[in-house]
């Protein structure tokens, strides 16, 4: 088993597989307070009902670019924003997407903040403690 960091968690495991009905579905195992944790990571072969329904590119964790799907996801947003014929219902979105940036944007610039003046090796240590 390849020795690999949890995406779910950031703690180091080791990455397994299980066959359920013929499909390989990726895991992450490692020790959490002395007990065996299995951390599920997404089917092998990705998901494609997700991907042909939303194309968000995802595959699984192991391989997702978040920031991609990130970007993707916000496109999506934008473009249901711009349809929507309902006046209400498209304030409310709107208030709704406007709140949850707002809140992400002061993580962000929380995250930039004690980031300044750091090597690039410590930000990026920063940024994997933060998202564990």
């Amino acid at each position: 088993m390849p020795k690999i960091v949890c995406p779910r968690c950031g703690e180091e495991g080791y990455l397994t597989a299980v066959v359920v009905k013929g499909k390989r579905y990726l895991y992450v195992l490692h020790k959490s307070d002395g007990k065996m944790v299995k951390h599920y990571i997404g089917p092998e072969r990705g998901y494609t009902a997700v991907n042909k329904l939303y194309g968000l590119g995802i595959s699984n964790l192991l391989d997702a670019n978040l920031v991609d799907v990130l970007a993707s996801v916000l496109s999506r947003i934008l473009n249901d924003l711009q349809d929507e014929k309902d006046a209400d219902k498209k304030a409310k979105k709107i208030a709704e997407v406007e709140r949850i940036l707002k809140a992400n944007m002061k993580k962000i610039s929380s995250l930039k903040e004690k980031g300044k003046g750091r090597s690039d090796g410590q930000k990026e240590k920063q940024l994997a403690d933060s998202n564990g």
